[in-house]
Order: structure tokens, then sequence, then C-alpha cells
């Protein structure tokens, strides 16, 4: 049979082609880029190796420990997390420090924060429509003003009225003021992940461990194609069966067979690629 095409080396790429191989598939993983990792890839620059995406590995997903485990070795280290909040000219601990918290606000500050959490559960808004009103409901609004949407309209960029209540629950799924309160000073269970306080990690970076199963289907003489895109998806009977793949370096086109294709690139892409546009 043909190869299984697996489009994109990103994680959710290379992850699928590392199961497919163990399982004795073979399978073709293209890329377009020259370097396999997708947006979790590092880079060297003047010496040092930065990594473009993730900052931290932390799961409790089985498979996905397995993975790591089996690929990196030795290859992975145990990073203390170090993460603060900059707020009215101080540094905060993140996650919180109940002692640090209390002196650093003041009694003041501390009583705003606990009346407005009351008010919050007193009042409660039981449908929010934005994040804004989300995080209010949850935690009060004096310190969602304090720790939450300043943070969260600079990394995003957009006011966060404009953001779902569905993301932000998601987002900060498990955590509460009570949680919040009791690791400060009983510290961390472990049970909501933006509470952890240490997480393994690459030692050359988040893209070793991509760099490495890529070099485990290469032993398995599987192919991963570099600087390579897709032109075409050719479909029968709702099927993909053939791919036009382009060489971006040479110009080159190709079409190959497939008894299957995976995809990880942009839906948005993917879609322009196929011959019979979906409805």
């Amino acid at each position: 049979m043909p190869p299984i095409y697996i489009l994109g080396a990103g994680p959710a790429g290379l992850a699928a082609a590392y199961t497919l191989t163990q399982q004795g598939q073979t399978v073709v993983v293209v890329e377009r880029d020259s370097k396999v990792g997708g947006l979790a890839k590092s880079i060297e620059y003047q010496g040092f190796i930065l990594d473009l995406g993730p900052h931290r590995f932390y799961t409790k997903i089985a498979p996905v420990i397995q993975l790591w485990n089996e690929v990196l070795g030795k290859d992975q280290v145990t990073v203390t997390r170090l993460t603060r909040i900059y707020y009215s000219g101080k540094y905060f601990s993140y996650p919180l420090k109940a002692f640090e918290v209390l002196f650093a606000l003041g009694i003041v500050e501390n009583i705003r924060i606990f009346f407005s959490y009351l008010v919050a559960k007193m009042l409660p808004n039981r449908h929010p429509k934005n994040f804004s009103e989300w995080v209010v409901a949850k935690f009060g609004k004096r310190l969602s003003e304090i720790f939450f949407e300043g943070y969260t309209e600079k990394l995003w960029g957009i006011p966060c009225t404009e953001i779902s209540a569905e993301w932000a629950a998601q987002r900060i799924k498990g955590l509460s003021l009570l949680k919040a309160i009791r690791t400060a000073f009983l510290g961390s269970d472990g049970k909501v992940k933006s509470m952890i306080g240490q997480f393994q990690f690459p030692r050359l970076g988040s893209g070793q461990l991509y760099d490495k199963i890529s070099d485990y289907l290469l032993g398995k003489n599987q192919k991963v194609l570099l600087n390579t895109e897709v032109v075409r998806l050719h479909e029968h009977n709702n099927r993909v069966t053939q791919l036009t793949l382009k060489n971006r370096q040479t110009g080159v086109e190709l079409t190959v067979d497939c008894s299957a294709v995976i995809s990880s690139v942009p839906l948005n892409i993917l879609v322009e690629q196929m011959i019979s546009p979906p409805p």
C-alpha cells in the first residue's frame, strides 16, 4: 500500500508519525519549513538556543508522558518554576505566597479584595457573557482588575470584554479564590495546571523533543520531507488518494499516491489545497 502522508511536522504531526511507525505503518511527513517542531521548535541564535513556543512541559495524560520519556530519556530535566507577577511596582511570586501578598498589598487592598469577592458571591452572575464578567463572577471585581484583566489584554491584544466566557472557563479551569488562598498557605497539590511548582523540560529546549522524533523516524527509514508543501489534495469517492507536493527550494512538483492523510496544517490552508471544495 502507498504510505500514510502526514502534513505538518509540528507536535501533532510528529506524534502521529511516531505512533504509526511503532505500529509498523509506512509514513511520510511533509513540512514546508526547513526545521521540524512547528510553533514549538527551538532556534539557534548567536550561540543560544531560543524556544519559539512552549516554555513548560506539563500533563497528566499517561500516553503523552510515556512518549516524552521514550523519546527524551535522560535528555529531560526537572525545572523549578519561576514566575512573577509585576503589580504596583512590586514582584509577586506565582503561585501566590500568602504572606508576601498580605504584606505587599497592605491591609486596605486585601480588605477591598475580600469584600469584592463577597459581593460577587452574594450577587452572582450565573450567565457571564465574556471573559471579564466570568473572572469577576469567579474572583470578584478587584482581584480581576489586579491580576487578570491587565495581563490578559497585554497577552492577547484585545479587551477582556471581547473574549468569550467559555474561553475563560477553559483557560482558568479548576481555579478559584479559595483554592488560590489555600495554595498560598499550604502549597500546591498540582491539581490545577496553572499552580504547578515544577515541570519536566528537554535539556536543549522544547524543540529537542521534535528533533529526536525526526531522528527516530529517519532511523526507521521513514521520510521527513522538509522545505516541501502540499499544492493539491486529489480526492476520489470522498477520500484523498493523491497529493501534489512542491519542493520550495527547486520549485519542482510531484504527484504521489497515498493510502491516507493526517493533516495538522491550518484548516484554511487545507481547504484551499482541495480540488473539490467542501460545501
